[in-house]
């Protein structure tokens, strides 16, 4: 019969609803070669659940290896794809900080921010790591997509944000209101030339002189007198 003091009584791993002396009440009526049994049965339970371990631990391992290949592979098409040149991907992969991914192992995020956009953010700041051209007709389509008056600003941070992102010259010169879109002619009246931008307002007046701009104000002034 098995040492007790070195090894656990082969009765150990019976239900857990057996009290003590339930059990040795078990092993009182069991014969030696039952016993010995039990035993073998027990260890070979031992080794089976051990080996199950190794294995569901290596399994762990390859699947976090697998999701990280996964990522890795997933994240250098995203900075493909971004809208950017970038001259080396396995460069520009050092300069994303911490990406959040879904459940298919695609990142979705970049600091909470959506990856499309933070990743056009992340070549702004690198530029030198970012082809020329793709990185001029990025700032062309952010330009575009900016507001494009003061008037369309409906908070302070929404300012802050633009300011942040395009500079304080940019700021400076949005017009207060929407432009019109004159398709390259000269404005007609005093409100399509309060319409234009700051920079094509000067533009003008250097051009054409104050005359120019007095006429229109003036033509403005006297429309408002005859409806009154």
């Amino acid at each position: 019969m098995t040492d007790t003091n070195t090894t656990k009584p082969a009765t150990q791993d019976l239900p857990a609803q057996f009290t003590e002396a339930q059990i040795r009440q078990i092993e009182s009526r069991m014969t030696l070669a039952e016993l010995i049994e039990l035993e073998t049965v027990r260890k070979e339970g031992q080794r089976y659940r051990a080996e199950t371990e190794v294995i569901r631990a290596s399994t762990a391992k390859l699947q976090v290896e697998r999701d990280e290949i996964l990522r890795k592979q997933n994240t250098r098409s995203a900075l493909r794809d971004c809208g950017v040149k970038w001259h080396d991907t396995d460069a520009a992969m050092t300069l994303v900080g911490d990406l959040e991914y879904d459940l298919e192992n695609q990142p979705c995020t970049l600091d909470g921010v959506p990856l499309g956009k933070a990743l056009q953010q992340l070549a702004l700041e690198h530029e030198h790591q970012v082809d020329g051209r793709s990185l001029k007709a990025l700032k062309e389509r952010q330009t575009q997509e900016a507001p494009q008056s003061k008037s369309e600003f409906t908070s302070i941070a929404q300012k802050i944000r633009f300011v942040n992102e395009f500079g304080a010259d940019a700021w400076e010169r949005l017009p207060l209101k929407p432009s019109l879109n004159l398709g390259g002619k000269m404005p007609s009246t005093w409100t399509e030339y309060l319409s234009l931008p700051v920079s094509e307002r000067a533009r003008l007046a250097e051009r054409h002189g104050d005359g120019f701009i007095g006429k229109l104000h003036n033509e403005h002034n006297r429309a408002k007198l005859g409806k009154n």
